[in-house]
């Protein structure tokens, strides 16, 4: 997997024949998992490569219209596409002489920055250039002349709705993370380093493993049933979600935490993924560290019959 920046002023140049799925894919979700299987069907036939054309910022944020945080990291975002056959990811840095562009334009930037293009791969509604006044079927037409194939993949509907990132942003907000699993295809996630807490759940007997939430959206503040990847291995957890608001020494920084059901390893500093399966209860303060640990007591209890 390879990832390159690129300015439409002076782009750079994949010189391998490629097929070439564009939009922003911020959340992998089944409605992209589509675009991104047509993409592999056409690279195991034709021999292409596989390349994704994203945009950063994201146009909804540039035109200030929304601040939209990420779904996924960008590593994240890199392991979820390369697991689905993409090669290489080219982000156009998305600014104002970007978004001027007419649509015979934006065709010359994507053919100069894939000379060998055979291949292209949008979403039915996809829209480009300035005003949004390009479409699918204008993408066709400027392409039909030199043989390059457009494919518009239909909208993926689920429970009478489009699939959508933005769908999937307001479901986290809510902390419904088991209907925002049907829509990606998989569990929404926090990955990362473990970082060194107060030691708190340690000395209460609930020793926890933090990540710091940065540039991610972030769910809903509560205790939610999970699991967590560790060297390989998926084990039964519980994690709060929040700032800790039992503890004077609470921050304003939302922390990741996550106690592994009657394990205690020592993971500081080494990666984990932390998977949410179910809300359990929102975050609450407490009046004071024993009737917390009556809490957690009987949440770990909740969570062990419904794993």
């Amino acid at each position: 997997m390879q990832r390159i920046k690129a300015d439409y002023i002076d782009p750079p140049q994949w010189l391998d024949p490629v097929g070439v799925a564009i939009g922003n894919f911020d959340g992998i979700h089944l409605g992209h998992q589509k675009l991104l299987a047509k993409l592999f069907d056409v690279h195991r036939v034709s021999g292409t490569d596989s390349a994704v054309l994203t945009f950063s910022p994201h146009p909804k944020t540039f035109f200030g219209a929304d601040t939209l945080p990420r779904l996924f990291t960008q590593s994240e975002q890199e392991s979820l596409l390369a697991d689905r056959g993409v090669d290489l990811i080219v982000e156009q840095n998305f600014d104002l002489g970007f978004s001027k562009l007419s649509p015979s334009e934006f065709i010359k930037y994507l053919i100069s920055i894939f000379p060998k293009i055979k291949s292209i791969v949008v979403g039915e509604n996809f829209r480009f250039a300035s005003g949004r006044l390009g479409s699918v079927e204008d993408l066709e037409k400027l392409f039909s002349s030199v043989g390059v194939e457009v494919f518009s993949m239909p909208l993926t509907i689920l429970a009478g709705s489009a699939v959508s990132s933005t769908r999937i942003r307001e479901l986290l907000v809510d902390g419904d993370v088991m209907e925002t699993s049907k829509l990606l295809g998989f569990n929404y996630f926090y990955s990362g380093k473990v970082v060194r807490g107060d030691q708190r759940g340690r000395t209460i007997g609930f020793p926890t493993a933090n990540l710091e939430i940065h540039d991610k959206v972030l769910v809903k503040q509560g205790v939610y049933q999970s699991t967590t990847k560790y060297l390989g291995v998926d084990y039964p957890s519980i994690t709060n979600v929040g700032v800790r608001p039992t503890f004077k020494s609470s921050s304003p920084v939302p922390v990741v935490e996550t106690h592994l059901l009657d394990q205690d390893l020592d993971m500081y500093d080494n990666f984990i993924k932390v998977e949410l399966i179910k809300a359990i209860r929102e975050e609450r303060k407490f009046s004071g560290i024993e009737s917390l640990r009556e809490q957690i007591m009987k949440d770990i209890e909740l969570v062990k019959k419904m794993a």
